[in-house]
């Protein structure tokens, strides 16, 4: 069900017309998702995102743009594995077993550069002293994690902790 008031969209467009989101980005709502997910040429929300708070919004947004900006070195990876495999069958499964093993540092490390992207945005553009405090209020508004969660994010307050000691303006 579409809500009648679409900030995400309107957040969306503000953002892409500024140039922090891809020119060709789309912004798709779905139902099947807990809150936003980046795609290779979009950026999936769930209705229920618009209730957040503005700057809560612009973070999400901006946070799955810095994914999606980062998908072509996890596809070269895999594309080289792939290849590795069909070269030479134990060097294939020597990589995939390294990349298993190193897989939850690999995808923190993209989270935190994600959130680093739009604390950035936030901080330098919007003058947001200490984007911070919009991250821990994201997490504050209940918005629900992803199934997996767990297994591909740093703790939140990791994640807080990381872009106040990093990124916010002391």
């Amino acid at each position: 069900m579409i809500k009648q008031d679409d900030s995400c969209r309107k957040i969306f467009n503000e953002l892409k017309n500024r140039g922090y989101i891809s020119a060709h980005c789309k912004l798709k709502q779905s139902e099947k998702i807990p809150n936003f997910a980046p795609r290779p040429f979009s950026i999936q929300y769930h209705p229920d995102m618009n209730d957040l708070e503005e700057n809560s919004i612009r973070f999400c947004l901006l946070h799955e743009e810095g994914h999606r900006r980062k998908f072509y070195q996890l596809g070269f990876l895999v594309v080289f594995m792939v290849l590795l495999y069909y070269y030479n069958f134990i060097l294939g499964i020597l990589a995939f077993f390294i990349f298993i093993v190193s897989m939850r540092s690999l995808l923190w490390g993209y989270e935190y550069n994600s959130d680093k992207y739009a604390s950035i945005i936030l901080r330098d553009e919007y003058n947001i002293s200490e984007p911070s405090k919009i991250l821990e209020n994201t997490f504050n508004d209940k918005i629900p994690p992803s199934r997996f969660s767990s297994l591909t994010h740093p703790t939140e307050q990791n994640r807080v902790q990381y872009i106040a000691d990093n990124i916010d303006k002391k």
